[in-house]
């Protein structure tokens, strides 16, 4: 959907309507706009889209302060200002009156708490109304068994104090006393006594799993010397331990003996040389078979009954080894005679081939799968390869060209003449084979200079250097415009030739004559204003239709279009839904139209027939399922009694303002509590149209103040609801949003006593 054009004069019949007198011409909906307010006379830069909201004056509103005003104010609280005034919201240097100390309130916070604004002399009011009696504090602390040995040091510091129940000093704090911690002495020692198990009882646990307890109980966790009655050895297992399944890590295997280590090593012939290391460590011993020492691990050894490494190969190797008659037999039967005696399977083997009778190298494994002598499979792959002379001959023939020395090979130049050309050339038998070109001059890709010159001057270009090449641009004078230009020899070859004729013929073809192309917008309704300035050019002309100048080019009235402002209020009447239907489907939803249907998204003043008051809905969300809203039954009631409240977040250092009703059950302050956030002060309000439009009115000024209308907090972080309306409690704090609620609830009242009186 295209955006709507507004008409300069009517914005600024509008903004005089709204008490403005516009100073400059109209600059746009949204950009700042120098007017002179009609009811205080200053000069002020609204936007017209902001006015078109509801927006007036800012110096009839308040938001413009006088600095002087503001720098009396700052004196009065006992501020003395350092630097000029900044602004209403921004941080003032001041020196305060009282502790000398240096601030940087806001004027605003300091007009809308009342008080001086120092933080210093803040912090120690608000410290000396906290701070507790210390006679009450070690009373309290004596009515939960502690005897204070200092004096109160504050509500959360550790304070030294003696229990006098068991006389341990500790240091707890007053507030973890009062919250009903006690002595963590004492709580040890009943903890102890309760989880205490009987000894008799663990010793006849211990019995019945196989051990014979040799000290007294130690405890639960604690490792208990015993002896295993299987094996015999001693063992500190813990209660815990036993009482889950466990048993003697000897009988299990988990511990090893180091004499039972080595006597197995030595049963399997291996003499060790150092302390048993571990089970699954490297042990160096001695093989008592080849004298070698080796480094078997005991789980190995215990494993596979050896552990020696080079008697382990020496072993592997006598299986493996072939016999040298049986390998010299293999190597006869394929024609190689061994001269050495026989080095293994993979290692060369020097042979003589009884084919070539030359001497070749070839191991036993590559003979047994098929290969031989070196040489003689050399020979047999070129015999293979090789091309009959005659056959390439006759294959070179038939592609145009006359060899004149004999075949050199498929991979290497062959000197031939072109049959077509006459021109000698040294193409491959494997290029052409391939599907390359014979001829390299035929197929265009060498150029002759002197037939590239020759066609140059046929083509009307004298060449001025000499050829560069097909692709390289040739400085050429053309012989019909006498100017130089630098065609290619490929792109002359194509067709093409002197650019500045070229662009010559095309500037004809394309011209248009003037008159034509007047008639042409005349035909469109456009009556031209000025000469014809080209195809693509912006035209100034007048619409026959609604009088208004346009700059449409001529391209785009002939391609059809026209007069943007027609052309909008066309789309418009293309989209708009019939006012008949719209008016027939807003009385079966129980609303009676005031005024007639603009668009689907435009407020339409109506009268419920339900509650027979007026309000303003869209056709849109009356479609989409929206009706009244002093009807609806679910979400915020407009007609019961209601209260605006401002709440503030901690953690999150956010303020938010939002509206609720009385007596509800669905409670938003309760709500907004359940996720951290602090009642701040409400203010009640006899409908909830009087609070929902001073929750509105108070946005507008916290929203032009924030310069922005996102919200301080996201969705995820505020799941209740109400993010678009947080605030950074740092830049704008919760007296400032008080008192801003305050004042459009007085200007709201005031408003109504006014009518009433005009009434």
């Amino acid at each position: 959907m295209g955006r709507r054009l507004i008409d300069p004069g009517d914005a600024a019949n509008f903004m005089r309507d709204k008490g403005f007198e516009p100073l400059v011409s109209y600059p746009g909906a949204n950009e700042p706009w120098l007017c002179r307010c009609l009811r205080c006379g200053a000069e002020v830069r609204p936007r017209y889209a902001t006015a078109v909201k509801g927006h007036g004056c800012r110096v009839c509103a308040g938001q413009v302060i006088d600095p002087d005003q503001a720098t009396a104010l700052m004196r009065e609280r006992g501020l003395e200002p350092l630097a000029p005034y900044p602004g209403a919201i921004k941080k003032w240097l001041c020196r305060c009156l009282r502790c000398g100390e240096e601030v940087t309130p806001t004027y605003h916070s300091v007009k809308s708490i009342g008080s001086s604004g120092c933080r210093h002399c803040g912090t120690r009011g608000r410290a000396a109304t906290r701070r507790l009696d210390p006679e009450k504090a070690a009373a309290l602390m004596r009515e939960h068994g502690y005897e204070p040995l200092a004096p109160y040091p504050g509500s959360g510091t550790p304070w030294p104090c003696r229990c006098l129940m068991c006389g341990h000093e500790s240091t707890p704090t007053y507030d973890n006393v009062k919250q009903g911690f006690g002595c963590r002495a004492c709580g040890r020692r009943r903890t102890e006594a309760a989880h205490r198990l009987d000894p008799t009882e663990t010793a006849d646990v211990m019995r019945a799993a196989g051990f014979e307890p040799l000290v007294d109980y130690p405890g639960a966790g604690e490792p208990w010397l015993c002896r295993c009655t299987t094996c015999q050895r001693t063992v500190s297992p813990t209660y815990h331990s036993v009482q889950a399944g466990g048993g003697c890590r000897y009988c299990s295997g988990h511990t090893v003996d180091p004499a039972s280590a080595a006597a197995l090593m030595r049963e399997h012939g291996l003499e060790p040389l150092v302390d048993y290391p571990g089970a699954g460590e490297p042990w160096l011993c001695r093989c008592k078979t080849c004298g070698e020492q080796t480094t078997p691990r005991y789980t190995y050894v215990r494993a596979t009954g050896s552990g020696c490494l080079p008697c382990g190969r020496r072993h592997a190797a006598v299986s493996r080894r072939l016999d040298a008659d049986v390998a010299a037999t293999l190597m006869r039967e394929h024609g190689l005679e061994p001269l050495v005696e026989y080095p293994g399977a993979d290692q060369p083997w020097l042979c003589r081939c009884g084919t070539c009778e030359r001497e070749c190298a070839p191991s036993y494994s590559s003979v047994r799968s098929g290969r031989g002598c070196r040489w003689c499979g050399f020979q047999r792959i070129s015999e293979a390869l090789q091309l009959d002379p005659d056959a390439a001959t006759a294959f070179m023939q038939g592609h145009s060209l006359e060899p004149l020395v004999d075949y050199p090979g498929a991979g290497k130049p062959w000197l031939c003449e072109c049959s077509a050309c006459g021109r000698t050339v040294s193409p491959r038998y494997n290029s052409i084979k391939q599907g390359q070109d014979a001829c390299r001059y035929c197929s265009g890709k060498t150029v002759d200079p002197s037939a590239a010159a020759a066609l140059m001057r046929k083509r009307g270009l004298e060449p001025l250097v000499e050829y560069p090449g097909a692709d390289q641009p040739w400085l050429c004078r053309c012989g019909t415009c006498e100017r130089e230009c630098a065609p290619s020899y490929s792109s002359v070859r194509a067709g093409h030739g002197c650019r500045w004729c070229w662009e010559n013929r095309r500037g004809d073809a394309l011209r248009l004559d003037p008159e034509a192309a007047t008639a042409v917008l005349r035909a469109a309704g456009l009556q031209p204003l000025v000469d014809y300035p080209g195809a693509n050019a912006q035209w100034l002309c007048r619409c026959e239709k609604c009088g208004k100048e346009v700059s449409p080019s001529y391209n785009s009235v002939r391609d059809g279009h026209g007069c943007r402002y027609c052309a909008a209020l066309q789309r418009g009447d293309s989209r708009r839904f019939p006012h008949e239907l719209a008016v027939a489907f807003m009385r079966e939803q129980g609303f009676e139209p005031l005024e007639p249907y603009r668009s689907a998204l435009a407020k339409w003043r109506c009268c419920c027939l339900t509650c027979d008051r007026e309000v303003s809905v869209k056709y849109a969300k009356v479609r989409n399922g929206s009706g009244c809203r002093y009807c609806k039954k679910p979400g915020f009631n407009y007609s019961a009694p209601s209260l605006v409240y401002v709440v503030i977040h901690m953690g999150a250092k956010a303020v938010k303002p939002g509206i609720a009703n009385i007596g509800t059950r669905q409670d938003r302050i309760a709500s907004h509590h359940r996720e951290g956030w602090a009642l701040f002060k409400t203010l009640p309000c006899a409908t909830g149209e009087e609070a929902w439009l001073v929750e509105r009115a108070t946005l507008v000024r916290l929203w032009t103040l924030a310069g922005h209308k996102r919200g301080y907090l996201t969705a995820e972080e505020m799941p209740q609801y109400g993010w678009t309306e947080t605030f950074d409690r740092d830049e704008i704090g919760e007296d400032l949003v008080w008192s801003i609620v305050q004042e459009e609830f007085a200007r709201l009242r005031s408003a109504d006593d006014n009518k009433d009186d005009a009434g």
